[in-house]
């Protein structure tokens, strides 16, 4: 396979053919030779649009007829499972955007017959490749916060229903179905779990009214016992952005709406911006700002697949996202904590 391009499926004309297929065409190994939608209409523009070859609307037609090697996922969540435990069965590679399903159930099973058929697997928490989350990953690691003590993230976007109505939504049709809490809490949840290793235990809110699901505020409590909030709100007028705070005995970090970042440790008492690392090297900068940390996130699918090893982040990744996501959901049904370490009762 190496001698020849990794012939790639792109199903999916929202996210898909908006940032997957720019993207992928950035991945000098990768050849996108079909797209796959629900109606064939919609399939057919978006192939002639981004010239890919072949267009389908049906997804078993596609791997049955494409000869590929690997397919991203980009359709609307309640359509991730199936697709997934089909191409696995294909054999096929398998890029899934985020959230990774409906429910925990659905993605240990596809973590689960990915795992078995030995594909490489991955979830589109492409957040983890920007700038801002790298700095703060390798200075984690390398001790700066000391022992972790808390973590504040607050988020004020823009309403989707908003945004359509001015048009300068970028948020697809998957986005929403997902809701707030699977399209932007997923990738948050990710990145703190990332950061600061396994959740063990949820207490989440979501409001009673019939805009509840674009709000959301959760606690977090990770198995060294720090604590972190999260609060999403997705009715502001404007975006105002996020801002994460993580607080340790040594240091604090800060994450700015703008993407930059700021620490101070305790023997200092000064805020000093921190300088971000190159990521993007040479890639040229989309319309779309999605695009180019999605190209570094499939790099490393794309090399996994071709070398067997990969720091991207996988199925196993969005599977404890997802039971994290469910027990937001069961936290409020409950008026309780949940606990999701596995020890007292499966997750």
């Amino acid at each position: 396979m190496a001698d020849k391009p990794l012939r790639v499926g792109v199903i999916g004309t929202g996210v898909g053919a908006a940032v997957h297929i720019p993207g992928l065409r950035q991945i000098p190994e990768v050849e996108v030779v079909a797209i796959g939608a629900s109606r064939i209409e919609h399939a057919r523009q978006a192939a002639l649009l981004h010239q890919v070859p072949h267009f389908f609307d049906d997804y078993r037609r596609m791997f049955r007829e494409a000869n590929l090697h690997a397919v991203t996922i980009a359709t609307p969540p309640e359509f991730h499972h199936p697709i997934a435990i089909a191409a696995a069965e294909a054999g096929l590679h398998i890029l899934c955007e985020k959230p990774m399903a409906r429910n925990a159930a659905e993605a240990r099973d596809m973590h689960r017959l990915a795992r078995d058929a030995n594909v490489q697997h991955a979830v589109d928490y492409k957040t983890r490749f920007l700038p801002s989350r790298q700095v703060c990953k390798r200075l984690i690691d390398q001790g700066y916060l000391g022992e972790l003590q808390s973590v504040s993230l607050t988020v004020f976007r823009q309403s989707w229903r908003d945004r359509l109505r001015h048009s300068t939504s970028s948020l697809d049709a998957g986005e929403r179905a997902g809701g707030v809490l699977g399209a932007l809490g997923s990738d948050y949840i990710d990145t703190l779990r990332w950061w600061f290793g396994e959740i063990h235990a949820v207490a989440g809110a979501l409001p009673r009214t019939i805009r509840g699901s674009e709000c959301f505020s959760l606690i977090l409590q990770f198995a060294s016992g720090a604590l972190a909030t999260i609060h999403v709100s997705a009715v502001a007028p404007m975006d105002v952005g996020d801002e994460i705070v993580a607080v340790g005995t040594d240091a604090l970090l800060a994450v700015q709406a703008d993407g930059r970042v700021f620490g101070m440790r305790r023997d200092e008492q000064v805020l000093s911006e921190i300088e971000l690392p190159d990521v993007w090297g040479d890639l040229p900068n989309f319309a779309d700002r999605r695009v180019r940390p999605f190209v570094l996130l499939a790099r490393e699918w794309v090399r996994g697949i071709l070398e067997g090893k990969s720091a991207v982040p996988s199925f196993e990744d969005g599977m404890k996202v997802q039971e994290v996501l469910d027990s937001v959901q069961r936290s409020q049904e409950l008026q309780r904590w949940i606990d999701t370490s596995g020890k007292k009762w499966p997750v």
